[in-house]
């Protein structure tokens, strides 16, 4: 306790308990609620379930972790769900923060579109999910119930983008990303709720005198978004950006998530299963160690602000 008092200010140790305090009904729940069921579903991954006598866990060893890394089509799931997450997540990040920085501004109707760019998240979920789902394969069986209109307002705006993009300089690559971005905005805005949300409440809670000063001082709006704004956010950033890829890779709209589900509640078999899902939860979390690692260098502390 001696070091902890040196390493770090009371008003620290206040925040960290405070924190702590909050926090207490999530690891709670872990507890009771999660690590039992962890703890039995890797004990599945190491053989599987006999259900001759009731439930009852067979212990094996790694023969279904070896049988699932030489599964070609887990393999291939897996490498599709890694490029997903590298090509997705930028764009989500960018746009998120984009749409926080014009929230933030004072207009009318703010609460509204504030409200609009959330409710994705509210549609995404529970009951509301199953309804777009429907609405989904109903679209997909009747074809002429897609509006028509729509659709040419796209092919009009993907040809806009695309002429432009061939009258400038910018590399086919780069070319080839944005008009990705634009064909996919719909899914891109989706999955950004949390994260406008997020960079909204960080925006927000940058002091005015900072910008206010840097006014006095002569700098332009690109130098206080350089230095203040990006700054200033960046622990909130780093947050989204970690959040964003966890997101991604466990999307249940992904080929490899459907697979797992498929080969265990489908096929029934649950030891390779439960091997390749606990080979996906690693990967993840070497990924996402990896990059905290790597985008804790670039954020601003307390104390260097």
């Amino acid at each position: 306790m001696k070091g902890l008092k040196n390493r770090y200010t009371s008003m620290q140790l206040r925040e960290m308990k405070t924190g702590l305090l909050f926090t207490l009904p999530f690891i709670i729940g872990i507890v009771f609620f999660l690590a039992l069921p962890l703890i039995d579903s890797f004990k599945i991954s190491l053989g599987n379930i006999n259900t001759a006598n009731g439930y009852d866990i067979v212990v094996n060893g790694f023969e279904n972790y070896k049988y699932m890394l030489e599964d070609v089509n887990y393999l291939e799931y897996l490498v599709d769900a890694l490029k997903n997450t590298v090509i997705n997540t930028p764009l989500i990040v960018i746009v998120s923060f984009v749409i926080a920085m014009l929230l933030k501004k004072e207009f009318v109707g703010r609460t509204f579109f504030r409200i609009i760019f959330f409710l994705p998240v509210i549609l995404s979920s529970g009951v509301m999910a199953e309804i777009m789902v429907d609405v989904l394969i109903e679209s997909i069986i009747d074809p002429t119930s897609a509006s028509a209109m729509s659709k040419g307002a796209l092919s009009g705006g993907q040809e806009l983008v695309t002429n432009l993009l061939l009258s400038s300089d910018i590399s086919a690559e780069i070319s080839n990303y944005i008009l990705y971005a634009q064909e996919n905005i719909s899914v891109v805005l989706s999955h950004s709720g949390i994260q406008i949300l997020i960079f909204l409440a960080a925006l927000q809670s940058i002091s005015p005198s900072l910008y206010e000063a840097s006014a006095i001082e002569g700098a332009t709006a690109w130098e206080n978004f350089w230095k203040i704004t990006l700054p200033m956010v960046s622990p909130q950033l780093l947050v989204v950006v970690l959040f964003t890829v966890i997101d991604r890779f466990t999307d249940m709209g992904s080929k490899i998530m459907s697979y797992i589900y498929d080969i265990g509640f489908v096929k029934l078999r649950f030891g390779d299963s439960m091997a390749a899902a606990w080979v996906y939860f690693a990967i993840i979390g070497i990924i996402v160690l990896v990059l905290y690692f790597i985008l804790k260098r670039f954020v601003f502390t307390y104390e260097e602000r």
